[in-house]
């Protein structure tokens, strides 16, 4: 930034205070009008009065021909109004129209749909019937093996109690059993040799 004592050593220099080569012109004398102004209103006025006056005759004596352009325009606003009318009807039934078009593509879509939820539904509980006997079948199948089982532990258990009370019956079940796997391993020996 300048100084504020640089920025004012600036302004009184000598080429601050310079003089224009050429002095501005001086400025132009005042015009004297003589002529009066305003003096041609007096015709226009006199010229519009009298259109008004041929205009006034022209129609004052020629009603005839004003009440035939006004009868044929009463006529044509008639027939404008008639075929606003008609094109009014014309759009409205266009509209009925394509607004039963739209109700009966929405009923047909809705139906569709409804149809469609239903075979899924359908489907869903044929599936669900399904797994349910599945699952019955299942289980009744358990129960079953179960029962089995638990009859055959039944059984084993008295056996074993048999057992308990005839000592001497399961011991002679076991030296049945070592006669003849001693019997088979003879008739292997034999069939060998």
């Amino acid at each position: 930034m300048y100084r504020a004592s640089t920025i004012a050593a600036v302004r009184n220099s000598a080429i601050a205070r310079r003089a224009y080569a050429t002095p501005p012109p001086p400025p132009p004398p005042a015009a004297e009008h003589t002529e009066k102004s305003g003096g041609g209103s007096g015709k226009w006025i006199a010229a519009a009065a009298l259109g008004a006056a041929g205009a006034y005759y022209y129609y004052s004596n020629n009603t005839a021909q004003v009440d035939e352009a006004l009868h044929k325009a009463k006529k044509e606003e008639e027939q404008a109004v008639a075929k606003a009318k008609e094109t009014a009807n014309h759009a409205v039934a266009a509209g009925q129209e394509r607004f039963a078009s739209a109700r009966a593509t929405i009923d047909k879509e809705a139906k569709d749909a409804r149809d469609k939820v239903m075979k899924e539904a359908e489907a869903a509980k044929s599936a669900a019937k399904g797994q349910l006997a599945n699952a019955r079948d299942s289980t009744e199948e358990l129960y079953h093996n179960a029962r089995a089982e638990a009859d055959k532990k039944t059984a084993q258990a008295k056996a074993g109690w048999s057992s308990w009370l005839s000592w001497g019956s399961t011991k002679t079940d076991e030296a049945k059993q070592k006669a003849e796997a001693e019997k088979d391993k003879i008739a292997k020996d034999l069939r060998k040799a």
